[in-house]
């Protein structure tokens, strides 16, 4: 009994060892992906950015658009889990969008997060594109919710939800399209600074 369970308990280990050293060779293929874009990226330049041979790369990511078709569901995720957890947050819907969009903010400077919005869908497949899609309207109906919600309670001002919607997003995904997105608001205080500014404008007066 004792053996099978130091069995178990070494295969989980190990197990969480190679997804956590799956994770990071994604996490270097999607900066290479925003930085070069999908076509510039090379083999050559991801086996040398993670470092590991190709061999390696097809065994742990498969072939490119796998590796880059990740890259932007971890990033779409990202945003749809801090939507999630905005909607059953406290406070009042107006300070569970602001919540949200805090945790967007940081999202979309993270490797992943930039992938999301620097990499155009077009370069998988079909059907993965059209995974990725109906990923993307689900968080968008959970964000445009977020704003609705906010409206019809009176914490947020009455406006046209899905252009308010637009507005936020679009400001908050400029810090990843910024040449040097290291200089662009992602620590949690500065996060709440810009959060702060567009608040502004959609808090009653």
């Amino acid at each position: 009994m004792s053996s099978m369970k130091d069995w178990t308990t070494a295969r989980v280990s190990k197990n969480v060892r190679r997804q956590a050293k799956r994770l990071e060779m994604l996490r270097a293929a999607a900066r290479l992906f925003s930085d070069h874009g999908f076509h510039e990226t090379s083999l050559d330049k991801l086996s040398d950015a993670i470092g590991a041979k190709k061999p390696t790369l097809y065994h742990y990511l498969g072939n490119k658009e796998q590796m880059v078709f990740e890259c932007l569901k971890i990033g779409i995720e990202d945003v749809h889990q801090a939507a999630e957890h905005a909607q059953c947050g406290p406070g009042t819907r107006a300070e569970r969008l602001c919540a949200f969009l805090e945790r967007l903010a940081a999202v979309c400077i993270d490797d992943f997060g930039r992938c999301a919005i620097q990499v155009d869908d077009k370069v998988v497949c079909e059907e993965k594109r059209i995974e990725l899609r109906a990923l993307k309207d689900e968080t968008r109906t959970l964000m445009l919710g977020l704003i609705e919600d906010g409206m019809a309670d009176g914490s947020i001002a009455r406006s046209d939800p899905v252009l308010l919607l637009h507005a936020l997003v679009g400001a908050l995904n400029w810090p990843a399209r910024s040449s040097d997105p290291t200089a662009s608001p992602g620590s949690d205080n500065s996060a709440a600074k810009l959060v702060s500014q567009l608040a502004h404008g959609f808090l009653p007066r």
